[in-house]
C-alpha cells in the first residue's frame, strides 16, 4: 500500500472531527474521500499532507511512519481548492518553481516542464499568468505545478468546487485522463457524488468523521452499507417494513404504514431473521411508472399519485404520493415513447423485485 492510516483521531478541543480512520490506498489508484460538509474529510486531507498531526493513531506513506514529518519532507503535493498560484509568475514559472526551489540544474527543470505541459495540454498558455487564464486552465497548471517534482502521492482538495457545471464534467474526464498518463496515486476529497463515482477507482464515504464504507463506486452505490450511504449517493426510494421469511428462497417485507407486502431481493435472503426490522431502498432511476400495476410476477409495485412533474433535459422527474404521507421520486427517460405524466394522475411505482436491496436495521 502507498498510504495507510491505522485509528487516526483528531479533535479541536471538542468532539473529534476524524475518529478512527483505517484506509489502506493503493499505489496508482485514484481514491476518493467522498462526504457531505463537516463530515471531516477536509481535515483528513491536511492530516496526510502534514499540515495538522493527528491526536492518535498513525499515517503511513510508502511504509514509513509519518509522526512528526513536515509537509516538505513527505512525498506528496496537494493541488489546494483555491490552486494558489503565484498571480505574477507565468504559468510555466508557477510549474517550474517547485524544481528551481529544489536546485535542479536548468536542462532538468526545462524537461520536465516540457513533459508536463504535453500531458496536461498546456503548450499555449505557458506563458500567460493565472489572470489570463480560464478556471480550468488555472486547475491544469495548478496540477502541472504539483507534479513536477514527483510526488508519491497528489491530494486534490474539492479540485472542481470553482468550476461551472460544464466545465466540471469535462474536466472530470480530464483529471481522469492525467491519472492515467502519470501513473501516481491519486487522493481527491469531494462531496461532489457524481464526480467521486466518475474518477474513483476505489472511494471512502464519511459521516460525522468517520468511514463508513469503503469501495469500489459499483460497490458503494449498488449495494450501500447504511441508510446514510443510500441516501447521499443518488436520489433512493425507502421503505421500513418487518422481514417475513416464506421460505428459504422467498420472502416478504410487510409494510405495516401502507397496509401491504412486498417482495425481497432474492440477493438479501442471506441472514435475515422473520420478524427482523429492514428497509428496503430503491435508486430513483429504477422506479417503472406504470398505469395499470406490476406486469411480470418479478415485479411488484405501489398506488401512488403524481404530486410534481420536473423536466431534466434527457428525463422526467415525478415527485409520486404513496398513502400515508409517503413520496417517491422517478425518473424516467423522455425518448422511448414516454407520455408525459400530469399532476394528479393515478399510478403505479412499480420496480423488478432484485432491482432493489435491502437494509437490515
Amino acid at each position: 500500500m502507498i498510504l495507510e492510516t491505522r485509528g487516526v483521531v483528531k479533535s479541536y478541543g471538542g468532539p473529534p472531527v476524524v475518529r478512527e480512520v483505517c484506509l489502506a490506498v493503493r499505489e496508482g489508484e485514484f481514491f476518493s474521500i467522498l462526504g457531505p460538509s463537516g463530515a471531516g474529510k477536509t481535515t483528513l486531507l491536511r492530516l496526510l499532507a502534514g499540515f495538522e498531526q493527528p491526536d492518535r493513531g498513525e499515517i503511513l506513506l510508502q511504509g514509513r511512519p509519518m509522526a512528526g514529518v513536515p509537509p516538505s519532507r513527505r512525498p506528496v503535493n496537494t493541488v489546494f481548492q483555491s490552486y494558489a498560484l503565484f498571480p505574477h509568475m507565468t504559468a510555466e514559472e508557477n510549474i517550474g518553481f517547485g524544481p528551481l526551489m529544489q536546485g535542479l540544474p536548468r536542462d532538468e527543470r526545462r524537461r520536465r516542464i516540457d513533459e508536463l505541459a504535453d500531458i496536461l495540454r498546456l503548450d499555449g498558455l505557458r506563458n500567460r499568468r493565472p489572470a489570463q487564464l480560464s478556471g480550468g486552465e488555472q486547475q491544469r497548471v495548478a496540477i502541472a505545478r504539483a507534479l513536477v517534482n514527483r510526488p508519491a502521492v497528489l491530494l486534490l482538495d474539492e479540485p472542481m468546487a470553482a468550476l461551472d457545471e460544464q466545465l466540471r464534467q469535462s474536466m472530470t474526464a480530464e483529471l481522469k485522463r492525467i491519472q492515467r498518463r502519470v501513473g501516481i496515486t491519486f487522493i481527491c476529497v469531494t462531496h461532489h457524488q457524481a464526480e467521486a463515482l466518475t474518477l474513483s477507482d476505489r472511494l471512502a464515504v464519511m459521516e460525522q468523521g468517520r468511514v463508513v464504507q469503503i469501495g469500489t463506486p459499483e460497490e458503494v452505490y449498488e449495494a450501500p452499507a447504511s441508510r446514510f450511504v443510500a441516501e447521499f449517493l443518488g436520489r433512493s426510494n425507502l421503505l421500513a417494513g418487518l422481514v417475513r421469511l416464506i421460505d428459504p428462497d422467498r420472502g416478504e417485507l410487510a409494510v405495516p404504514r401502507l397496509n401491504l407486502a412486498v417482495g425481497i431481493p432474492s440477493r438479501a435472503l442471506v441472514n435475515l431473521s422473520d420478524g427482523q426490522d429492514a428497509t428496503l431502498v430503491l435508486r430513483s432511476e429504477l422506479v417503472l411508472v406504470r398505469n395499470d400495476g406490476p406486469q411480470t410476477a418479478s415485479e411488484d409495485g405501489i398506488p401512488a399519485v403524481v404530486d410534481q412533474v420536473d423536466y431534466a433535459g434527457t428525463h422526467w422527474r415525478y415527485h409520486l404520493r404513496l398513502d400515508e404521507g409517503l413520496f417517491w421520486q422517478a425518473m424516467v427517460s423522455n425518448g422511448n415513447g414516454h407520455k408525459r405524466l400530469s399532476v394528479g394522475d393515478r399510478v403505479y411505482a412499480c420496480w423488478n423485485r432484485d432491482d432493489g436491496f435491502l437494509l437490515p436495521e
